[in-house]
C-alpha cells in the first residue's frame, strides 16, 4: 500500500518543527511542557491510500499527568477500511493508555515518549461478490496490546504536535467463527501517526 497521505502529514510535521523555534518568544520555552496535575486533550490520525484501497484511523482521548513525566488516559478509536469495490470495514473501540515522557535539552520542552495501550473494540465488515454483486455482512470483535515510541514538539505554551512511528502489537481478532491472533511489529511509514495535544494547566 502506498502511503502518500502519511508522507504529506510527516512533511507538514517537519515544517512545523522547523518553524516553531522561529515563532517562540524568549521565555516561552523556559520550562517543561508537562507538569503533574495537568489535563490534556489529544488525538492522532493516519491514512493509507493504495491501489483501489483506503485506510483511515482517528483516535481522540483525554490524558492526566499523575507525575511530571507520566500520563494515563482513555479514549476512543475509529477505523475505516475499503478496497473500493469488494470490501468495506468500520470499527469502533475504547482505549486505555499510559505514557512516559523524557524531556530533552536544557529547556526540556521537546520530549520523547513511550506509549503502552490496551484497546477493545468491534465492528462490521461488508464483502461484495464481484459476480453476483450481493453483499455479505460479518460482525467482528478484537482486542490489542500496543507499545510505540513518539516525540512531542510544542508549538506554543499549551499546544504541541506529536509524531509516532513504529509499533509492537499483540492482537486477537474474531471474525464470525474464525479467530486470528499473534504478535506483530511495524517500523515502516504505514505505522506513522500524526497528532496534537492541548494541555490545561492545573
Amino acid at each position: 500500500m502506498k502511503n502518500r497521505w502519511n508522507q504529506w502529514l510527516l512533511t507538514l510535521a517537519i515544517v512545523a518543527i522547523s518553524v516553531a523555534p522561529l515563532k517562540a518568544q524568549p521565555n516561552q520555552f523556559s520550562q517543561a511542557f508537562f507538569n503533574k496535575g495537568d489535563v490534556a486533550i489529544l488525538g492522532n490520525a493516519n491514512m493509507g491510500l493504495g491501489n483501489r484501497s483506503f485506510l483511515f484511523n482517528f483516535r481522540p482521548g483525554i490524558g492526566f499527568m499523575i507525575q511530571n513525566h507520566v500520563m494515563v488516559g482513555f479514549g476512543i478509536g475509529y477505523r475505516y477500511v475499503s478496497n473500493r469495490y469488494q470490501y468495506k470495514e468500520n470499527n469502533l473501540s475504547t482505549r486505555l493508555f499510559a505514557r512516559y515522557y523524557w524531556p530533552l535539552g536544557a529547556s526540556q520542552r521537546i520530549s520523547i515518549f513511550v506509549e503502552g495501550l490496551a484497546e477493545v473494540g468491534g465492528g462490521r465488515s461488508r464483502f461484495t461478490d464481484p459476480i453476483t454483486n450481493r453483499h455479505q455482512y460479518t460482525n467482528h470483535n478484537f482486542y490489542e496490546l500496543n507499545l510505540s515510541p513518539g516525540i512531542n514538539i510544542p508549538l506554543s505554551r499549551n499546544f504541541a504536535i506529536e509524531c509516532q512511528m513504529g509499533i509492537l502489537n499483540y492482537y486477537h481478532t474474531r471474525i464470525g467463527n474464525i479467530t486470528d491472533k499473534g504478535l506483530h511489529y511495524d517500523i515502516s511509514l504505514s505505522s506513522s501517526r500524526i497528532g496534537f495535544i492541548y494541555r490545561f494547566r492545573k
